[in-house]
């Protein structure tokens, strides 16, 4: 899907800011991983892993790359 627009570097911001706070989440959910008991764990793992995996999606998407993002 390709989006017109007028003004390319505000929508660059605009995408930057939600992959840096894609990255925010992603460190919470990687402190609050880290912080259960562990009796109780498998099924937060579980989305926790999934939650991972889809922000990975978003930063390896053309969106990422045609930012050039690391």
């Amino acid at each position: 899907m390709k989006v017109i627009v007028k003004d390319k570097n505000y929508t660059k911001n605009i995408l930057l800011d939600v992959i840096n706070k894609l990255n925010e989440i992603e460190g919470q959910l990687d402190d609050a991983y880290y912080s259960l008991p562990e009796y109780n764990t498998n099924a937060i793992i579980k989305y926790q892993n999934i939650l991972h995996n889809e922000v990975e999606k978003i930063k390896n998407s053309d969106i990422a790359e045609e930012l050039a993002l690391p």
